[in-house]
């Protein structure tokens, strides 16, 4: 027999070997899996083959976003001081639906204690959640898997290894569409509530269908001892897709929600909310003087709700157009300039008493190439107007008189690190802030009080100047800025 002869001989033998092995391991590689990076804690390793044991060989299914992001989830869920494990998965190819399965340790080992059905073919994300002073609840939230659906699933799960005889440990105990959900804690409580956003669709007088939103508040109910719906509360917006949630204390127990809605692309607006006792409700009232909130903070995108101040409470911002001018009057609110953007941000005043309404905080000119922000002095509002020179970076502050008789009070300069076509700082300007983009830059123009003549009046009044310290905390960089 010749060597060639011989060596085909070895190498088909050699593979006959290789596949029945491949065979007899029931090797069946998914997308999840083929992601999933190598398993080397023994006891995922363990978990995972009392899953196998019990239900044949799944697919392991991964949280998309949250802090819980593996197929396997560890958490004491009962209080006993021992973790679980939570396991999500689909059964095989053909049946996509997911599953949770939770493990426990009865008697020292990992025993699969029962597995259900969930509400969908992803997981979107997992909390834990404690609704009682008794345990621990699942919270987990699944993906429709349908493209027309308005909205996925949220289920809540408790678990009880002290079940009584023939009770399931594992029991789903609400349930409710969303698409966005926040977590509320209420301290004199101490324990969760729920408030989740969804979509609708509803049927005008006129028989034609139309998108809606609202916003429900789920809690705990002492007499019905279960958890529900305790309030909802209508949303201005068609659709909660893509909003944003920020949510301030009111006190220990109530709460501000405001949420920043799409417009389109380019625009978005802001809905406030009261969350107090056993309600959500919106907080600019229809008795207001004040009109609805779309009026009122209508804005690009490029500008979300903010603390910008840093003191813990949020900030809503408006960039006025002709619309408004009945209610701004600010002169620089109708800037020609394309390089800047008049920004007012606003606060709530919340006051249960009276109508809730937004009063002005801080007055901003915005400047684009420089991205930042500079507060106008209250005693600049009606006298003061600005230009801007060296492609939009520099600001320069003056009087409203005529172009003749026009007095400079400050310029402010933003100098875009490695940035070589503006690499000089102009001279005598003196650097107030920097982020990891810009170097801000001030120079005091004016270094008295400027008298300032009303071109209506006549009258001769006196305009404090802006020094450079002053300068510095005037100016907010947006990078700085605090967001959700």
């Amino acid at each position: 027999m010749s060597a060639l002869k011989k060596f085909l001989i070895i190498f088909c033998a050699l593979l006959i070997v290789f596949l029945t092995a491949c065979q007899s391991l029931d090797i069946q590689a998914s997308p999840e899996d083929l992601m999933r990076p190598p398993a080397v804690d023994p006891e995922q390793n363990e978990i995972e083959r009392v899953l196998r044991e019990n239900v044949g060989n799944v697919r392991l299914k991964y949280p998309k976003r949250g802090n819980y992001r593996s197929a396997f989830i560890t958490y004491d869920v009962d209080g006993d001081g021992q973790n679980e494990a939570i396991v999500f998965f689909a059964s095989d190819i053909q049946d996509s639906r997911v599953r949770i399965c939770i493990l426990d340790k009865p008697n020292g080992e990992w025993e699969l204690m029962q597995h259900l059905g969930g509400e969908g073919t992803e997981v979107q994300e997992v909390n834990f959640q404690k609704f009682t002073d008794d345990y621990v609840n699942i919270v987990v939230g699944y993906e429709s898997g349908d493209q027309l659906a308005l909205n996925d699933t949220i289920v809540v799960y408790s678990y009880r290894n002290d079940s009584p005889a023939n009770a399931p440990y594992l029991r789903d105990i609400y349930r409710e569409e969303y698409k966005q959900i926040i977590t509320l804690r209420r301290q004199e409580r101490n324990y969760d509530e729920l408030l989740v956003l969804n979509n609708s669709w509803v049927t005008d007088s006129d028989g034609a269908g139309m998108r809606s939103a609202a916003a429900v508040l789920v809690r705990y109910d002492e007499q019905e001892k279960a958890l529900g719906k305790v309030s909802e509360c209508n949303l201005s917006a068609s659709s909660v897709d893509d909003s944003k949630i920020y949510i301030q204390e009111l006190d220990k127990d109530n709460f501000l929600a405001y949420i920043d809605h799409v417009v389109d692309k380019n625009s978005i607006f802001t809905e406030s909310l009261v969350i107090k006792e056993n309600s959500v409700r919106k907080a600019i009232r229809p008795e207001s003087s004040q009109r609805d909130d779309f009026f009122y903070t209508k804005r690009s995108a490029a500008f979300p709700t903010s603390d910008i101040d840093g003191d813990g409470k949020y900030e809503v911002p408006f960039t006025p157009d002709k619309s408004a001018a009945e209610i701004i009057t600010d002169p620089l609110s109708r800037i020609s300039d394309g390089w800047l953007v008049y920004v007012l941000w606003q606060e709530l005043f919340w006051d249960d008493s009276v109508a809730n309404k937004y009063v002005p905080k801080y007055r901003t000119v915005y400047n684009e190439p420089g991205q930042y922000f500079f507060i106008i002095p209250d005693g600049w509002l009606d006298f003061v107007s600005v230009r801007t020179s060296r492609e939009g970076r520099e600001m320069i502050f003056s009087t409203k008189n005529t172009r003749s008789n026009s007095k400079d009070l400050l310029s402010v300069f933003a100098m875009e690190k490695g940035n070589e076509t503006v690499s000089v700082v102009p001279e005598g300007m003196e650097l107030i802030a920097g982020t990891d983009g810009f170097d801000y830059y001030a120079d005091a123009l004016a270094t008295y009080p400027v008298e300032h003549t009303m071109e209506s009046t006549g009258k001769v009044i006196k305009l404090d100047v802006v020094s450079v310290p002053e300068a510095r905390e005037l100016l907010m960089p947006k990078s700085k800025i605090t967001g959700p």
